[in-house]
């Protein structure tokens, strides 16, 4: 059986249209945890419950760390509680050996999920909720990539495909992103 991956390209598309044409991005990303007090805050980076090793929640340190690191962004959006394709894509491809290996070497991971049944702090919510609407998300599991600077690269849905093919995928989008 042949899967594909399904990869929306915004260095092919323009990020003017993969966010719609309407969209900016402001970097960093602000988040209000007050009630229309217009405070600001940032997520936790320390080791959050429910989240997998080796991905952090908090976008802001993401993109300092991979301009820090020379390295790409990964963005999971998931239901981790109650997706059976966002489980399938965690458990066949992203608990990998092999993805791992890329992802310790590429990537810095951040996990943005939307579960029913796990705890998950006010504004953790918030954030992925924005993070949802600045990104477009239309269905789970959606993997978003960004530059180091965190300028949207590509969007990739989750058909089955195995990990070589997504690793693949990945390294097509860094090679496309570095001759740009």
């Amino acid at each position: 059986m042949k899967h594909s991956l399904i990869v929306f390209s915004a260095l092919a598309l323009g990020a003017a249209a993969y966010f719609g044409g309407t969209r900016t991005c402001a970097l960093p990303f602000d988040f209000e945890v007050g009630q229309g007090t217009g405070a600001t805050s940032t997520v936790s980076t320390a080791p959050q419950p429910n989240v997998p090793d080796g991905w952090i929640t908090d976008i802001n340190a993401a993109i300092e760390q991979a301009k820090t690191e020379n390295k790409q962004v990964l963005v999971k959006f998931t239901g981790s509680d109650w997706c059976p394709p966002c489980t399938m894509l965690q458990r066949r491809v992203l608990d990998s050996d092999d993805f791992k290996a890329y992802a310790d070497e590429n990537l810095v991971q951040v996990y943005v999920d939307f579960p029913r049944f796990k705890p998950q702090t006010d504004v953790l919510q918030r954030q992925n909720k924005a993070l949802h609407s600045i990104f477009q998300v239309e269905g789970f599991p959606t993997m978003v990539v960004l530059g180091k600077d965190g300028t949207p690269l590509a969007k990739m849905m989750y058909t089955g495909a195995p990990t070589e093919e997504y690793i693949g995928a990945l390294k097509e989008i860094s090679e496309a992103d570095q001759n740009s």
